[in-house]
């Protein structure tokens, strides 16, 4: 969605009962622009799952850096 920490776009899928993955796991930051990072406006929502490890990847083949999450289903 682009959209910030604590914007309504945001604040509508963690009232909906998604959770967001990323920062549950530990890696809920910066991701935009990827050359210096310094805005979060990209994430992994999900419900009835569990992220076991996240990470942001240090990489500029995008404008906006990969989230990458390891799920534990079940």
């Amino acid at each position: 969605f682009n959209s910030e920490p604590g914007s309504p776009q945001i604040e509508l899928l963690r009232s909906s009962g998604f959770t967001d993955l990323p920062l549950s796991a530990g890696a809920g930051g910066p991701t935009a622009r990827a050359a210096s990072p310094s805005v979060r406006i990209d994430y992994i929502w999900g419900r009835g799952v569990n992220a076991t490890n996240a990470r942001i990847v240090s990489s500029t083949a995008s404008d906006h850096r990969p989230v990458v999450v390891d799920l534990a289903l079940g």
